[in-house]
């Protein structure tokens, strides 16, 4: 399904200074600044020992589509903080899978501290609906794939595409 490897992945500047721990780690320079980037393919723990500001960006699982007649699943949302003040403590990193079988939406992923602090949650993307519009979700879907095309579902950031014409049925 679309988006069942959809990964939340948070980046650390300072690989020289940083004491965090969690998912796939690697390390990469850019404009002569270190970075750390810990990658989740599943759901995990992000361990920071040192308090440090956090670049976190979280991806939810897309959308299945209706494979019937072809209306497409939505992208799953996107969603990045760029200064998220990361504590001394353990965040949860849960990661949305896509939607399984036809017109399943996708996951919600999450980027929790637990204790009260700002959580971070990208909408899983819409399924996809052969016969009607798709549904909302990150990023919409693809609208309806019989009869006549359908308008695509609803999200925050953007309506997902129209579906097409009749196909003869």
């Amino acid at each position: 399904p679309l988006g069942a490897n959809k990964a939340a992945i948070m980046g650390v500047a300072g690989v020289s200074v940083i004491k965090a721990s969690g998912g796939t780690e690697t390390e990469y320079s850019s404009g002569g600044v270190d970075y750390k980037v810990h990658t989740f393919l599943s759901s995990g723990t992000l361990t920071v020992n040192t308090a440090m500001t956090l670049n976190v960006m979280v991806v939810a699982g897309g959308g299945a589509s209706d494979t019937s007649h072809a209306g497409g699943g939505g992208a799953g949302g996107l969603v990045e903080h760029a200064t998220y003040s990361g504590l001394v403590q353990n965040y949860a990193v849960t990661v949305g899978a896509g939607g399984a079988t036809d017109g399943d939406d996708g996951s919600d992923s999450v980027f929790s501290s637990g204790d009260g602090g700002t959580t971070i949650t990208a909408d899983g993307g819409g399924g996809g609906n052969a016969m009607a519009p798709g549904n909302a979700g990150g990023s919409g879907a693809g609208g309806a794939g019989v009869a006549r095309g359908g308008r695509g579902g609803r999200a925050r950031c953007c309506p997902g595409g129209a579906g097409g014409g009749a196909c003869g049925l």
